[in-house]
């Protein structure tokens, strides 16, 4: 594909398609950092690679969707991701479109919102809220694989 068309095929990716896209190949998740803090990770799987460079080209991604092998599935797919705050362009693009992962969306962009700037102490309290979205998260992702 010539760049100008990446751009152009880049350009038709719709909240709404993105939206549904997301809703079968994408996953909100919550892990600690390396300080302990839960952090947001964002990401989308899918076996061919081509679709998933068209929306990290639309969310500024410059990185090549990375090659990954499942056990599970007993196949190579690829993954394009996203942590902390460079996450919320995309989530908030399918806020309001996305069905079967909404909750999920919601909560990362309630974490997103508790990130921190560099160099700022994090209260207490804000400690806490990360805590329970981790769990809450957890607890959503759990159901959803148990569906599978």
């Amino acid at each position: 594909m010539e760049y100008n068309e990446l751009l152009e095929s880049a350009a038709r990716i719709t909240p709404q398609w993105l939206a549904g896209f997301f809703d079968g190949e994408g996953c909100v998740s919550v892990f600690k950092n390396g300080d302990g803090l839960p952090r947001i990770g964002v990401s989308v799987g899918q076996s061919e690679p081509t679709v998933l460079s068209l929306i990290a080209i639309r969310f500024g991604n410059i990185c090549n969707p990375s090659e990954k092998y499942s056990k599970k599935l007993g196949k190579r797919f690829f993954l394009v991701s996203w942590s902390g705050k460079s996450a919320l362009p995309i989530l908030e693009m399918i806020k309001d479109h996305v069905i079967i992962k909404r909750k999920q969306v919601e909560l990362g962009i309630e974490m997103i919102k508790l990130i921190s700037d560099a160099g700022q102490v994090c209260s207490v309290e804000n400690k806490e809220k990360r805590y329970e979205i981790m769990e809450q998260m957890k607890n959503l992702n759990s159901r959803s694989e148990e569906r599978i």
